[in-house]
């Protein structure tokens, strides 16, 4: 398995950051990788639980459930773990580590 990390750029003035790395876990196991990361001292996000279009504040568009299954589906595996400039390589590594514990990798 090929994990790869990008350190922040920095260009000129500006400087930029990931501020999410997001994973997709397929096979119905996302909930199940999420709980596991937790119990290990890992915290992780869910930040779109449903579809943009059929979240309530977008409900007077009339878009229902099958609509945008794409999106439907990919809402149902994505899970966001921690990234921010302080994160060390040691914890980094220790995120990996315990996905592929999980997995069995």
């Amino acid at each position: 398995m090929n994990w790869s990390y990008q350190k922040s750029l920095r260009e000129g003035n500006i400087s930029l950051t990931n501020n999410q790395y997001t994973i997709r876990v397929k096979n119905g196991k996302r909930d199940n990788l999420k709980e596991f990361l937790e119990g290990q001292g890992v915290s992780t996000a869910i930040y779109y639980p449903l579809p943009l279009p059929l979240q309530p504040c977008f409900s007077f568009l009339g878009y229902g459930k099958g609509d945008f299954s794409s999106a439907e589906k990919a809402s149902a595996e994505v899970l966001s773990l921690p990234i921010y400039p302080e994160l060390e390589t040691e914890e980094r590594e220790y995120v990996v580590e315990k996905i592929c514990e999980f997995l069995g990798v």
